[in-house]
């Protein structure tokens, strides 16, 4: 009887994307991260959001220590200086051990959602400033009282991996880089960071 050979089987490697754990303080920067997933915009890693602020940020980034692509996002809120919150956004930015992984917008996340849609570059400094072009750009009236979950849909469903794009290359051209500018964001680089990571 002759012996029977064996059965060669081929073996795929399953790559497996890295997660990367975004720190962001509201619901609204929540349901941008869970846009991005439901597009699948960045096909190289998992993007998984935790809530916190600006003064447990440092704490939740410790939580995390053996995951390397930790992001955190923050509005500056045109923070006064010398308040606590600026104390501790400029002590964020400034950290070498955090470079590359703090992010922003001042005064707040409106500043790149609108920047998906249309060049938005107006400095303002109060949040409710916002609404006639949160009105005029996404129809959502009076969004600083109705930051809603109908509301956030809304504006969520008009943002597309091409709008992304957009808000990349208008961020670039708004080119303050500096968060108590105002406005100032850089969260371009932050997507461009995400793009790099495998």
């Amino acid at each position: 009887m002759a012996k029977r050979k064996p059965i060669l089987t081929s073996k795929k490697t399953r790559y497996v994307r890295p997660t990367v754990i975004i720190l962001g303080d509201g619901e609204t920067e929540k349901s941008y991260i869970n846009r991005l997933k439901e597009l699948d915009f960045f096909e190289n890693v998992h993007l998984k959001y935790e809530k916190g602020n600006e003064f447990n940020f440092e704490t939740k980034i410790k939580e995390h220590a053996t995951n390397k692509n930790v992001i955190v996002i923050i509005d500056v809120d045109n923070a006064t200086s010398n308040s606590p919150k600026y104390n501790e956004i400029k002590r964020l930015v400034e950290t070498k051990k955090y470079k590359g992984q703090v992010f922003f917008n001042n005064y707040a996340f409106e500043l790149w959602l609108l920047n998906h849609i249309d060049y938005f570059s107006t400095p303002i400094t109060d949040k409710s400033q916002y609404d006639s072009s949160m009105n005029e750009i996404f129809g959502v009236e009076s969004w600083s009282r109705y930051k809603n979950q109908r509301n956030r849909k809304k504006i969520m469903d008009m943002i597309n991996k091409d709008s992304v794009e957009g808000a990349v290359k208008n961020i670039k051209s708004l080119d303050r880089k500096t968060p108590f500018e105002n406005p100032s964001s850089n969260m371009d680089e932050c997507i461009d960071k995400i793009k790099k990571i495998k």
